[in-house]
């Protein structure tokens, strides 16, 4: 049986602007009781403009047989006037208080591959990778306190299997594994690293009736606690730990 195979191409050339908020022109943050020179570690720009990005899409996707569809999308996005946070000219004390900025720019760029499988009438497939560079920088003769670490907090690669199951009377059964890299982090101005990690989430519903839904859920199943973000300087860092919970969902007739 031969079958059929259709395709879609698209290509996206967009500008966007995030205009300053009132954290980026007036922000206080209050010092401890250091030093009576100094009322604040971090203030607000008054002359802080607004970020913008101007972003390239093409992408191609396309009905590869009766069961399997996939599609792939490159990016490329360039920055510029991107925050960063600076030390006050003298005779300010010791560089402070740090005031926001618009010292960085840089370009991200990566690919997006998805495909979805109907393996069997009632089992679906769905696998997706990402792939991320970022390359976010100071300006000539300008200066970050954080070093261009606070905007590149991403993995550079991500994968994703889900299978979902429509099993008799009325159960079903979802599962999603997923791998996230390893990436780097602004610790106080310094690089540091996450490390990479694998999880599996379970779903088990049951729908004993039209309108009500029984469903149990497992979280983070592979091991007891990952870490997966981490905030400049916290500690201890939080760590995200396996849980399991239930839901029931009643919808009403006619929705």
């Amino acid at each position: 049986m031969e079958a059929n195979c259709s395709a879609d191409r698209w290509t996206a050339v967009s500008r966007a602007i995030r205009a300053p908020s009132r954290v980026d022109r007036d922000i206080r943050v209050p010092t401890p009781a250091l030093s009576p020179l100094l009322k604040n570690l971090l203030i607000g720009g008054a002359d802080f403009k607004s970020e913008t990005v101007l972003a390239y899409e093409l992408g191609y996707r396309a009905q590869l047989g009766s069961r399997v569809t996939g599609s792939i999308s490159t990016f490329f996005n360039d920055y510029d006037k991107v925050r960063s946070t600076s030390l006050s000219p003298p005779p300010a004390f010791a560089g402070f208080p740090l005031f926001y900025a618009n010292n960085l720019e840089g370009q991200t760029y990566g690919i997006e591959l998805s495909t979805n499988f109907q393996a069997l009438d009632w089992w679906r497939l769905h696998g997706g990778y990402t792939f991320l560079r970022e390359h976010i920088r100071i300006k000539p003769g300008r200066t970050d306190f954080n070093n261009a670490l606070n905007e590149t907090a991403d993995p550079q690669n991500r994968f994703s299997l889900r299978s979902s199951m429509d099993l008799p009377q009325n159960f079903e059964l979802d599962a999603g594994l997923r791998w996230v890299d390893s990436f780097r982090f602004n610790n106080s101005g310094k690089p540091d690293r996450v490390p990479d990690y694998f999880e599996l989430d379970i779903r088990l519903g049951w729908h004993p009736t039209k309108h009500l839904e029984l469903s149990i859920f497992g979280q983070n199943l592979l091991r007891d606690q990952h870490l997966e973000y981490v905030i400049s300087g916290s500690n201890p860092r939080e760590e995200i730990r396996r849980g399991v919970h239930g839901r029931v969902t009643w919808r009403f007739p006619g929705r």
